[in-house]
C-alpha cells in the first residue's frame, strides 16, 4: 500500500489507542530468594572461630594467576547474567530503580574485569602476607556498587579473603557471594558475617571502615576509610553552559539512585545572571518527573523511604521557612510515605546543626548564586566533601582556572559520575583515605602496615607545623628549580647523586592525559604535604629525594647520617628535617601527612595517621603513590573520538 493512502486521522486514532500503562516493578525472584534465606547473629565466641577458619583458608591465595583471572572474569559474567534479580534486590531493599542499578552493576563489573586483567598482564607485586581484609560496613546505609567493585576487585586480585560485616539487611551481598562461588571462587573467600558486635574488628589489623561519623574519621590509621555517603558535593554552572544538559544532569546527580551514591550532590552553584533561567528550567523538568509511592518501570526517580529521611526533611523545611528561603516541590501530595524532589532556592539549610548530628541526609537540592569564578570556587571548597565536583562551562580558559583551584579528587566537566575501573582516584578532606580503583587501588589494600607505638606522649605540633608552612613555599617552585637546589647539595655524593638522577628521570613527567570512551581524562599529581620517613635502609636516599622533588617537605625519624644533616642544613628551613619519635604530634595536620616505614616506635598519636611501607616492586611508583594525591579531570568530548 502506498504511503499517500494513509489517513492522518487513523494514524492519530492508533496512537490514542496505544496502551502506555505503567507496569509495576517485578520483585518476585528477589522475594523468593529472601524468603528462602535465613540469617542469624553470630556471637563473639563463634566469630573468633569463624575468623580464624577464614584466615587459615589459603585456597584462593594458592590459585595460579591465570586461574584467578578466569574466576574474576567469570564472576563479572555471572553478575551480568543475573542483572534482573540483582536489580530486584536493590529495588526491594532500597527502592533504587532498575535503570540506576544497571549503571552501578556496569561499574562493579568494570572494576572486576579490570582487576582480572591486572593480575595477569601487569604481574602486580604481592606486598603483604596477611590473608584477610575485614570490610566493616554499616549496611543500614548504602554501599555503592562501584565501591563494592574496587574493594572486591583489589582484594581478590591480591589473593586474599575478605569479610564484610554489618547488620542483617545485606542480602544483596550474600547473593553476590553465591554468584562468586558459582564462578569458581572458593567458599570462604568472600564472606559476610551478620553481627551486632564490634569485636570482630579487633581480630584483623587491615580493616576497611565505612559510614563512620564525620568527626571520628581521623581516629583510624591503617584502617582504610571508604567514602562516606552523607557528604554531598556541588555542581558549578557558569552562564555559558548548556543549561538543558545541566538541568538533566542535576536531576540525576541529586535524586538518581535515591541520592545515596558517594558522588550524589546537593548544591547547585549557579552564576547570578542565569539563576532565574536555570531555576525555571529545573522546576519545569521536576514537574514532569514521573514518580509514585509504589514505583513502576516508567518512573524517572524513586526514594528509599525512612523515618530519618522524612523527619529530617521536615526539620529542614521548617528551618528554610524561618530563614525566608524559597521552597519548591516537584508535586503536592498528601501521601506521607512519598518523598518528592525538593529544592531550596537562595539559601542552604543542610549545613547547619540540624544535619550535623545524623549520618544521612534527605535528598534535597539547593540553588545558590555566585557572581565571579573566585566566589564559586570558595563556595565549592567550603565543604567537607572532597570527592568530586561537576563543572559546567564552554570556556576552556575558565575551566582550567577553576580546575586548578578546586580542592577535590575528581572534577567532571560538562558531565557527572564518570567512573572507570582502570583509573585510580584519591579523595580530599573528609572523604576517605588513600586510593580507590586503578593499579594504585590494588596497592592501597596491600601496603598498609602495623606500627610499633610508644607510651611517650611528649609531643609538640610545632615541628610539623613548621614543615607544612615550609612545604607551601617549596611546592610553589617549579620542578626544575627544586631539582637545581637539590643538585647543588648532592652532586659530590655518588650514592645520593645516583638516586637524584633516578628520581628526576622517573618523576619529571607524572601528569598524564588520555582518551577513554568519549572523555578526555587529564590526571594531575599534587604533593601530599609532609612525608615522615621512619626507615634507615638503602631506600632512604630515593625516598627523601623523591618526596622532595614532588614538592613535599620531609621529616626523617632518628637521623644519624652526616650527609642527611648536611642536606637539612642547606635546604630552605623546614623543607627537610630530622626528628625523634617522641617529638611528633599530629593534632592539626592529619589530612596532609603520610608516614613511610615502621622501623622505630612512634607515639600513639600516630595511630590517627596513614602508614605505608615499601617492600617490593617499582620504588618510584611507590613514591608517586604515597607522596602525592591525584586529581582527575574528566571532560565530555561527545562522539568526536
Amino acid at each position: 500500500m502506498a504511503l499517500k493512502t494513509l489517513n492522518k486521522t487513523k494514524i492519530g486514532d492508533v496512537f490514542k489507542k496505544m496502551d502506555y500503562q505503567s507496569v509495576p516493578i517485578d520483585i518476585s525472584k528477589a522475594q523468593k530468594w529472601l524468603v528462602d534465606t535465613n540469617y542469624f547473629v553470630t556471637e563473639y565466641d563463634d566469630l573468633k572461630k569463624t575468623f580464624e577458619k577464614i584466615k587459615e583458608n589459603t585456597e584462593w591465595k594458592n590459585f595460579s594467576n591465570p586461574k584467578k583471572t578466569e574466576c574474576l572474569y567469570q564472576f563479572s559474567k555471572e553478575i551480568e547474567s543475573n542483572t534482573d534479580i540483582l536489580c530486584q534486590f536493590k529495588y526491594a531493599l532500597r527502592r533504587v530503580l532498575p535503570k540506576d542499578t544497571k549503571i552501578g552493576l556496569e561499574q562493579l563489573n568494570n572494576y572486576l574485569q579490570y582487576y582480572s586483567t591486572l593480575i595477569e598482564d601487569q604481574h602486580v607485586d604481592e606486598v603483604n602476607d596477611e590473608n584477610v581484609v575485614l570490610c566493616c560496613i554499616d549496611t543500614k546505609y548504602e554501599i555503592s556498587l562501584a565501591e563494592l567493585g574496587y574493594v572486591l576487585g583489589s582484594t581478590l586480585a591480591g589473593g586474599r579473603n575478605i569479610i564484610f560485616t554489618g547488620n542483617q539487611d545485606s542480602w544483596f551481598l550474600n547473593y553476590l557471594i553465591d554468584l562468586s562461588i558459582k564462578a569458581g571462587i572458593p567458599e570462604e573467600t568472600i564472606n559476610f558475617i551478620c553481627t551486632k558486635s564490634n569485636d570482630l574488628q579487633q581480630l584483623c589489623s587491615k580493616q576497611i571502615q565505612k559510614n563512620i561519623k564525620i568527626d571520628d574519621i581521623e581516629e583510624f590509621n591503617d584502617k582504610k576509610v571508604l567514602i562516606t555517603p552523607n557528604l554531598k558535593g556541588s555542581m558549578i554552572i557558569f552562564n555559558d553552559s548548556d543549561l538543558d544538559s545541566a538541568v538533566e544532569t542535576a536531576v540525576k546527580a541529586i535524586w538518581g539512585s535515591c541520592g545515596l551514591l558517594p558522588w550524589s550532590i546537593d548544591t547547585l552553584l549557579v552564576q547570578e545572571d542565569i539563576v532565574k533561567k536555570f531555576s525555571d528550567k529545573l522546576k519545569i523538568r521536576l514537574k514532569k518527573l514521573e514518580l509514585n509511592e509504589f514505583s513502576t518501570n516508567s518512573d524517572d526517580i524513586s526514594f528509599f523511604y525512612s523515618d530519618d529521611f522524612k523527619g529530617n526533611l521536615d526539620k529542614m523545611e521548617k528551618e528554610a521557612k524561618s530563614q525566608g528561603i524559597e521552597i519548591f516541590k516537584a508535586k503536592e501530595t498528601n501521601n506521607t510515605k512519598l518523598i518528592v524532589p525538593t529544592l531550596f532556592i537562595g539559601g542552604k539549610v543542610s549545613g547547619n546543626k540540624i544535619m550535623s548530628e545524623i549520618n544521612i541526609q534527605p535528598t534535597v537540592g539547593t540553588i545558590l548564586a555566585f557572581r565571579t569564578p573566585k566566589e564559586a570556587i570558595n563556595l565549592a571548597n567550603n565543604n567537607r566533601q572532597g570527592l568530586a565536583v561537576s563543572l559546567w562551562s564552554q570556556n576552556i580558559s575558565l575551566i582550567n582556572e577553576v580546575v586548578r583551584k578546586i580542592d577535590v579528587g575528581t572534577i567532571w566537566v560538562n558531565c557527572h559520575g564518570v567512573i572507570k575501573g582502570s583509573v585510580g582516584f584519591t579523595t580530599r578532606k573528609y572523604e576517605g583515605i588513600g586510593y580507590f580503583g586503578g593499579y594504585e587501588g590494588y596497592y592501597e589494600f596491600n601496603e598498609l602496615i602495623e606500627v610499633k607505638t610508644t607510651q611517650n606522649q611528649k609531643t609538640s605540633s610545632q615541628i610539623l607545623s613548621q614543615s607544612k608552612k615550609a612545604q607551601d613555599s617549596w611546592n610553589k617552585l617549579p620542578f626544575k628549580s627544586r631539582a637545581e637546589k637539590i643538585f647543588k647539595i648532592v652532586r659530590n655524593n655518588s650514592e645520593w647523586m645516583s638516586s637524584f638522577y633516578k628520581a628526576v628521570n622517573n618523576l619529571d613527567t607524572i601528569n598524564t592525559s588520555q582518551i577513554i570512551d568519549n572523555f578526555d581524562l587529564k590526571s594531575y599529581r599534587d604533593p601530599i604535604g609532609v612525608v615522615i620517613i621512619n626507615k634507615s635502609d638503602k631506600t632512604v636516599p630515593d625516598l627523601v629525594l623523591g618526596a622532595l622533588l614532588l614538592g613535599n617537605s620531609v621529616l626523617i625519624v632518628e637521623n644519624n647520617n652526616n650527609f642527611i644533616t648536611e642536606l637539612i642544613k642547606n635546604l630552605p628551613l623546614g623543607v627537610f628535617g630530622s626528628v625523634s619519635s617522641s617529638e611528633l604530634a599530629l593534632e592539626s595536620l592529619k589530612q596532609s601527612v603520610v608516614v613511610i616505614g615502621g622501623e622505630k616506635p612512634v607515639p600513639r598519636s600516630f595511630l590517627t595517621q596513614k602508614m605505608y611501607d615499601y617492600k617490593s616492586g617499582d620504588l618510584y611508583k611507590f613514591i608517586i603513590r604515597r607522596c602525592t594525591i591525584k586529581k582527575n579531570v574528566w571532560v565530555d568530548v561527545g562522539d568526536s573520538f
